[in-house]
């Protein structure tokens, strides 16, 4: 604790002149103690709470704030001040119990010491919870009893193979049309951070291919499983890969961490002995495409049939004459007997496009109502769908109506043995294939 000694202004006319002489001779004899050595400096550091600061003027000093205090007890041997040791503290103690000397006392220095790191804390996700870091996953294992199609190599004495001056296996297989090569490195592909893994990799041998080639491929890639007598894989998705002139090879750096392949419990290595496999399924490009030019103001067309002595009809299948209906010709037609899962239970009604009406590689997008109209009050029923008209067979409704609903006189469609159906449509878009 650090105290300043100030000379204490007379409190009591009483006092004696002797009283003054004693702290006269007091400050005389503090006034002689002023610097130190380094190596009282380095006490100072150690003993720095129990050093005394004195004034070196011999009047009594103005009473200071308590910050300049402060600041005065770490600026030492600054505006004359005198530093005392330790060992004087036993001469002083009495006159401070006395009241001869008084002052402030400094408040302790702070403890020195290196700034704690900032703890921040992670930042939140999208619900406010803390995220914690999670461990690397551990790559799902997919088994299977099937024999790899395309390729298999059997490894005997597999250590020797991993000491050897090669650093990797290749051999080549056909697939899907095309012929591949494959590659195993025993120890990993180092120059592209595979270490401690067995890595993998295939390449398309593009001989005569055409100029602008591009083929699309799944490549899966296995170990055999000895003691379970399984196929093993841990790629956890089948991705279509792409391969061109300026991309001829795909690969996995790490495969399989060699700890666990070695580790004869997984039955990967038994005996000195691997087996691995692979399988390179081609995806055929076979997409054909579709455009469609949508009609700005499409035409609605109606055409009404009468189909007269409907009782009589014995046909399985019975037309309406041919009729145009925009730049097309239609039909429609009625299985008075039902068609399909409507036979026997229901009639059915198709809308016909002929086709030889229609321009080569083209189709017309048809919405359509196929609609047996009501001969007493107008009540018609109807069914409506929209589809793509490009054969002769149509498109409509196998369970329309049934033959009782049809039949029965006060529901108003079959008047005097005669019925009338119409289609109402419209060609809402030509589509041309490409």
């Amino acid at each position: 604790m650090t105290s300043r000694i100030n000379r204490s202004p007379d409190h009591s006319s009483s006092s004696s002149s002797a009283d003054e002489d004693d702290r006269q001779d007091v400050f005389s004899l503090l006034m002689g103690v002023f610097d130190h050595d380094d190596e009282d400096d380095d006490d100072q550091d150690e003993i720095s709470d129990e050093e005394i600061e004195v004034s070196s003027e011999s009047g009594s000093p103005p009473r200071r704030s308590e910050s300049e205090e402060i600041e005065s007890s770490n600026n030492i041997n600054n505006g004359g001040r005198a530093v005392i040791p330790f060992g004087l503290l036993p001469l002083l103690l009495p006159l401070l119990q006395a009241g001869f000397l008084r002052g402030p006392v400094a408040p302790p220095r702070p403890a020195v010491g290196p700034i704690p790191p900032l703890q921040v804390p992670p930042p939140p996700n999208a619900h406010g919870h803390v995220l914690s870091p999670s461990p690397t996953p551990t790559p799902t294992l997919h088994r299977r009893n099937v024999v790899p199609s395309h390729f298999l190599l059997k490894i005997e004495s597999f250590a020797s193979f991993s000491k050897a001056s090669v650093t990797k296996y290749r051999s080549e297989f056909e697939a899907g049309g095309y012929k591949w090569e494959i590659s195993i490195f025993p120890n990993g592909d180092k120059k592209n951070g595979g270490e401690d893994h067995i890595s993998v990799f295939l390449r398309l041998i593009h001989t005569n291919l055409p100029i602008g080639w591009e083929v699309h491929a799944i490549f899966t890639f296995f170990l055999f499983d000895q003691i379970r007598d399984q196929y093993v894989t841990c790629q956890d998705n089948a991705k279509v890969l792409r391969f061109h002139a300026m991309k001829t090879k795909w690969g996995i750096t790490k495969y399989i961490d060699l700890k666990t392949f070695n580790d004869g419990s997984n039955g990967y290595l038994v005996n000195g002995i691997c087996s691995f496999g692979a399988e390179v399924f081609v995806v055929k490009n076979t997409i054909k495409g579709d455009h469609l030019s949508m009609i700005e103001d499409p035409i609605k067309c109606t055409h009404t049939w009468k189909v007269d002595a409907f009782s009589n009809i014995t046909q399985d299948r019975y037309e309406s004459e041919p009729f145009v209906g925009g730049d097309y010709i239609w039909k429609i037609v009625l299985y008075p007997d039902g068609f399909g899962e409507g036979k026997g239970t229901n009639i059915s009604l198709f809308l016909k496009l002929d086709v030889s009406s229609l321009p080569p590689n083209s189709k017309l997008f048809v919405n359509y109502v196929l609609r047996l109209k009501h001969q007493v009050n107008g009540k018609d029923f109807e069914q409506t769908d929209n589809n793509l008209f490009l054969s002769s067979n149509g498109w409509g409704f196998r369970q329309f109506m049934s033959p009782p609903k049809l039949k029965q006189i006060e529901n108003g469609f079959l008047l005097n043995d005669s019925c009338i159906i119409e289609a109402q449509f419209e060609v809402l878009g030509l589509i041309k294939q490409d």
